[in-house]
């Protein structure tokens, strides 16, 4: 994050109107910095899990990706965040539910599972500085699950929107391909109220809710 109080560079070509077609106020390369009570618990939340869970399990505020993700989604356009309701609901009409998995196959069952989806051909990020945040990210986890100088690389799987009473009951990743180690979540900044996130592991279990 730039201490500095001058204006952001840009990179070369980039588009004057850029931070305001993706909802934001500031340069495309800076940090985002939670405006409200929600965004800021959720990184109170993810960024306390105990030493027991580290190893495997860890979170936290995303300082190595930039604020603006520059997210475009074909047939709605750029998706500004935070999300307001209008773009969320013209995400929603062009994303399919999700289905879960279900022996060797997949279900629909909103009682599982009650989120929205879209595949990653559908989606950019036109932000050029969010491919480099996000090899810096996976540097730093595959540090932090003990993979000394194994290159990670992460590989978009899908874009998911979970709206009022949205939800995924208790489940275990399977490996979508092969190499596949762990499962990286980003939360790009949102501004909402409630949400549990649970953590199991060996039969207990770890909870935050706002």
């Amino acid at each position: 994050m730039s201490e500095s109080d001058e204006e952001p560079e840009r990179l070369e070509n980039q588009d004057p109107n850029f931070e305001e077609d993706f909802g934001g106020k500031r340069g495309p390369d800076e940090i985002p910095l939670p405006t409200g009570a929600a965004c800021v618990k959720i990184n109170d939340v993810s960024g306390g899990l105990s030493e027991k869970f580290r190893d495997v399990s860890f979170g936290g505020q995303g300082d190595q990706l930039p604020a603006i993700p520059g997210i475009f989604v074909d047939g709605v356009g750029p998706v500004p965040v935070p999300l307001w309701e209008e773009r969320a609901q013209r995400l929603i009409e062009k994303c399919e539910k999700s289905p879960f998995g279900h022996n060797m196959g997949t279900k629909m069952d909103e009682n599982v599972r009650k989120s929205w989806e879209l595949q990653p051909d559908h989606v950019q990020f036109r932000n050029p500085m969010w491919k480099t945040g996000m090899e810096k990210m996976a540097a730093t986890i595959a540090d932090r699950l003990g993979y000394k100088d194994i290159p990670l690389h992460c590989v978009l799987y899908k874009l998911l929107v979970y709206g009022e009473g949205g939800h995924f009951l208790k489940h275990q990743d399977t490996e979508k391909k092969d190499g596949m180690i762990a499962t990286l979540v980003v939360q790009p900044p949102s501004l909402h109220e409630g949400g549990d996130l649970v953590v199991y592991r060996h039969g207990e279990n770890m909870q935050w809710r706002e």
